[in-house]
């Protein structure tokens, strides 16, 4: 949060538990991994969760703790839209 001066808290799944509780994560299969390693920070970069990696996923959580949106697709070149996220974040807010 520092380094980016966030003003909203981000999550870092250090030990890979929040892709476990959603459902998400996966394991980069064997064959692949050489490739990985080839780009660099393949297991390195997160040494708790090894070869185990989230699927892209965004999830809009309210205060309470209930997801009120959520976008998960393999393809890591589609995201959700930042014009959803803005429309669940209103509708939460009460303002539309």
């Amino acid at each position: 949060m520092d380094k980016q001066k966030a003003t909203i808290p981000l999550l870092f799944d250090l030990d890979g538990s929040v892709m476990e509780a959603y459902k998400i994560a996966f394991t980069i299969p064997e064959y692949l991994q050489p490739g990985y390693q080839m780009f660099g920070g393949f297991p390195d970069a997160n040494p708790e969760t090894g070869w185990r990696i989230p699927v892209p996923a965004t999830f809009v959580v309210d205060q309470q703790g209930v997801i009120r949106s959520r976008y998960v697709n393999a393809d890591y070149t589609y995201r959700m839209e930042p014009a959803e996220i803005l429309r669940v974040l209103r509708e939460i807010a009460g303002q539309g």
